[in-house]
């Protein structure tokens, strides 16, 4: 490896360490006639709060698959503190 891979391979780890991995790519299914994105544990999500705040985080698991489903997503504090816990609404989740 380069002095020129490695400084790349630096700055991906770093820049994931700052903004947070890339967003997980949604699975679509067939849902009451309908097509609709969903999300498994563990992937990594932007999603929009009831208050209309856009935060990004962790689905820990899915509560109800009906409709667009209902996520528990685990989203970290800027700056540092105990994560905060949101209930969110597939259609909540951001698909890009």
């Amino acid at each position: 490896m380069d002095a020129h891979s490695r400084e790349y391979a630096g700055a991906v780890v770093g820049m994931q360490e700052v903004y947070g991995p890339r967003f997980s790519r949604s699975r679509q299914v067939l849902r009451d006639g309908r097509v609709v994105d969903t999300w498994a544990a563990g992937d990594y999500v932007s999603f929009r709060t009831d208050d209309g705040e856009h935060r990004q985080g962790y689905v820990m698991e899915c509560l109800d698959d009906t409709g667009y489903g209902t996520y528990h997503i685990k989203s970290h504090r800027v700056g540092g503190g105990d994560p905060d816990h949101f209930s969110v609404d597939g259609f909540q989740i951001a698909v890009f």
